[in-house]
């Protein structure tokens, strides 16, 4: 098929809406705007990367602190689109379907910073400073003696 009526760039074929004049093409099935041509590749399927075996208090507490401010962030973003529609910046049928699902979306944005802010505080709740057991830990030993008493205090 070189004729270039019917080929179109990057090898593939549009098949004709109509029976071009001159030409019996009664065995080809014809659809509109579909396009022939070699199959594209998938993108590769990726596992997740895996998270760190051990994060730090300070990498959590700072996470939270971020946390924080993006939830705060999210919760008003979108409150002055909300007061420019109550206060009739648009007003019809459309504005109104606009209008709700603008609300929608802010209450969602809100409630994904606070569930981000929860996550993090639950990790944190869940920290502990993990120690290896392989490493030698050391004791200090207090260097007085302690004495048995009766529980009375001797005088002076």
């Amino acid at each position: 098929m070189s004729d270039p009526q019917f080929s179109v760039p990057d090898n593939t074929l549009r098949l004709p809406l109509d029976e071009p004049p001159g030409r019996d093409m009664s065995d080809l099935q014809t659809q509109p705007d579909f396009i022939v041509g070699p199959p594209r590749p998938e993108p590769p399927i990726c596992p997740p990367p895996e998270p760190p075996s051990q994060v730090s208090r300070e990498e959590l507490e700072l996470a939270l602190e971020r946390a924080r401010l993006v939830a705060e962030d999210c919760a008003t973003i979108l409150a002055p689109a909300i007061q420019a529609m109550h206060d009739g910046a648009w007003v019809s049928r459309r504005a109104d379907e606009f209008s709700v699902e603008l609300e929608q979306y802010a209450r969602i944005a809100a409630e994904a910073g606070q569930g981000t802010v929860r996550v993090i505080e639950r990790a944190l709740e869940q920290h502990t400073d993990a120690v290896d057991p392989q490493l030698p830990v050391y004791l200090p030993q207090p260097d007085v003696e302690l004495v048995e008493c009766d529980g009375l205090i001797p005088e002076g």
